[in-house]
């Protein structure tokens, strides 16, 4: 997977900048991610696709917000790899 480097202006939360694009943003990340790696769909198959795009813009808004707090994030990222494990993700499905 990949993700541009994202600046953000520091009188505007990301949230507040993203939202109007956000459920755009994360269906056409499911979609794109579905139609080049399919084998992943399974990982899916008992998901509200609808409530994991509002989790995938959350996680996302998370990220860009933890920037500047380096340890904040690291935990962040630690916890949502954790959870993705117990969902069946494998280090190699990334």
């Amino acid at each position: 997977m990949w993700m541009r480097c994202v600046s953000r202006s520091k009188s505007a939360p990301v949230s507040r900048s993203v939202a109007p694009q956000a459920d755009q943003l994360a269906e056409r990340f499911y979609d794109r991610l579905f139609q080049d790696y399919p084998e992943l769909e399974h990982l899916f198959a008992n998901t509200e696709l609808i409530a994991q795009r509002g989790m995938l813009v959350q996680a996302l808004t998370t990220v860009v917000n933890s920037l500047e707090n380096p340890d904040s994030l690291s935990r962040f990222l630690h916890d949502l790899g954790r959870r993705h494990g117990t969902y069946g993700v494998k280090p190699e499905d990334y």
